[in-house]
């Protein structure tokens, strides 16, 4: 039950992985990658990025936990290997900055796209936008 409150309250980040290039310009994608979505890695790290939804919004973050029949075409896209199990941010560029094991904590995500010159700006702006 625990896992479809989750669910429910994660819904917005949990998308179809159909096609990345929807994506780009748009969003930084974190990617899920796991063999079994029931496995206890995959639920705590889906439970960790949820526990930062707003977070992640602000950094314009989405998740993605793409299904089997999507997973190798997303891999092959970005050049990783099929057997990789994990996560991976993929810039707002389409560029991969980060291919990690589980787990990955939220915060090491946060520092490393805080860091990007494209989110410096966009936090630029917006504290202009403030004043």
């Amino acid at each position: 039950m625990k896992i479809v409150t989750l669910l429910l309250v994660f819904l917005p980040f949990l998308v179809n992985a159909q096609d990345m290039k929807k994506y780009l310009w748009q969003n930084r994608v974190v990617i899920l990658v796991h063999n079994d979505q029931e496995s206890k890695p995959f639920k705590q790290q889906l439970r960790s990025f949820s526990s930062e939804k707003t977070a992640m919004e602000d950094r314009d973050m989405v998740v993605l936990t793409p299904k089997a029949q999507y997973k190798h075409k997303i891999l092959d896209e970005l050049r990783v290997a099929k057997d990789f199990q994990g996560v991976l941010l993929v810039g707002k560029d389409g560029g991969i900055k980060l291919k990690k094991d589980f787990p990955v904590l939220p915060e090491t995500l946060f520092a490393l796209v805080d860091t990007m010159p494209m989110r410096q700006a966009e936090m630029k702006r917006k504290k202009e936008n403030h004043n």
